[in-house]
């Protein structure tokens, strides 16, 4: 029932402590609600920012308020007309006010995203990178063993004791200026195909195809130190992040296993990195080679045959100085591009005072390594 004349209404209060309800007059003032209990009672004012509502009030529908600080403590009220006034003065309990709290977040969620993507876009960054750069060793080592194990199933290893210690001499050379804590490990696989390639967890393949492929030690030592720059720069977990997605990457940054993301080798083989990525690596060369004395030229010229064999293609025309069947060739020309930027980056690079990386022996013994 509600009292035009004193802008009342009745409804029933209830302490939350008891099982009893009161009937009430409540009244609008400025304040707050006025609740009395008996016609001579002073009442209770509840103020209108006090008020709590379970859900959002319609008007035309009963009106359930709570206090905040009263806990347990409700007042009913059945007229329908209450929930349009009060609404009125105390607008926070309006359905378009908790549509705003609900959206609210949603929103701000909305705008953090849109200023993640803008921020990636304008500072060139890569969730994929970040999440790469964030696996913890034991993933990346697994992922590595996983990989390597994919890739060499049903192939032969070559450790021919003479080759494999004058490999061993030429990486021993690099790894004098590779940082402290990276423990790269070197496999010489026969791929039937020329290529070398980092896996994560500073695994690198070299197929048995590639070593033949190069004229010198000092080419071979180029492209083994490219390999590294890019275990160092974990473009390897970053490519496998990106091509199995970001969630895949962060099961395993959360602790999931590697091993359940299928044919990871095959995968790798498949990624090409970016220019930029390929920059980097090759800047990693770079300092290897100069710090271990060793001429940059040879790998220079190993750039300039692909990019030669990349402009004459295979067929007449082509560099009679590249012995390597064409097809082999063009899957390193296709992972790891040849442009004349990177030819250009490498040749003007000196190394002073450079010292053979092998003699003729152990050179011909690491080219017969595969037997």
């Amino acid at each position: 029932m509600r009292s035009n004349s004193f802008e009342s209404f009745r409804g029933t209060w209830s302490d939350g402590r008891t099982a009893a309800a009161l009937n009430v007059t409540i009244r609008f003032e400025d304040n707050g609600l006025n609740i009395r209990k008996t016609e001579a009672d002073i009442g209770e004012l509840w103020p209108y920012g006090d008020l709590t509502s379970v859900s959002p009030l319609t008007p035309g529908r009963a009106t359930q308020l709570g206090r905040q600080d009263q806990v347990g403590a409700r007042l009913f009220i059945d007229d329908g007309g209450f929930a349009e006034k009060i609404v009125g003065r105390a607008p926070h309990l309006s359905t378009h006010a908790e549509r705003k709290r609900v959206l609210a977040p949603m929103l701000a969620f909305t705008v953090i995203v849109a200023g993640m993507i803008a921020a990636i876009w304008y500072f060139e960054l890569s969730p994929a990178r970040a999440i790469a750069g964030l696996l913890p060793d034991k993933a990346r080592t697994q992922l590595g063993d996983l990989v390597v194990e994919k890739m060499t199933a049903n192939k032969k290893i070559c450790e021919a004791p003479a080759g494999r210690a004058a490999l061993d001499k030429l990486v021993g050379r690099l790894k004098a200026s590779i940082p402290e804590g990276h423990r790269f490990q070197l496999r010489v696989v026969d791929l039937g195909i020329v290529n070398a390639f980092a896996t994560p967890g500073e695994r690198i393949i070299v197929s048995g195809e590639l070593i033949g492929f190069t004229t010198s030690p000092e080419e071979l030592a180029g492209v083994i130190a490219h390999e590294i720059g890019h275990g160092l720069e974990r473009h390897p977990e970053t490519g496998i992040v990106r091509a199995l997605g970001i969630g895949a990457g962060l099961e395993i940054l959360l602790g999931g296993s590697a091993g359940s993301f299928g044919e990871l080798g095959a995968l790798l083989l498949q990624l090409n990195y970016s220019r930029k990525a390929e920059a980097e690596a090759d800047r990693h060369a770079i300092d290897m080679l100069q710090t271990a004395n060793i001429s940059v030229r040879p790998f220079a010229r190993f750039f300039e045959r692909l990019q030669s064999r990349k402009s004459s293609g295979s067929g007449k025309n082509a560099n009679k100085s590249i012995t390597a069947p064409p097809n082999k060739v063009m899957e390193l020309l296709r992972s790891h591009p040849a442009t004349a930027e990177r030819i250009a980056m490498i040749s003007a690079t000196k190394v002073v005072a450079p010292r053979p990386v092998l003699n003729a022996s152990e050179w011909a013994a690491l080219r017969d390594i595969c037997g």
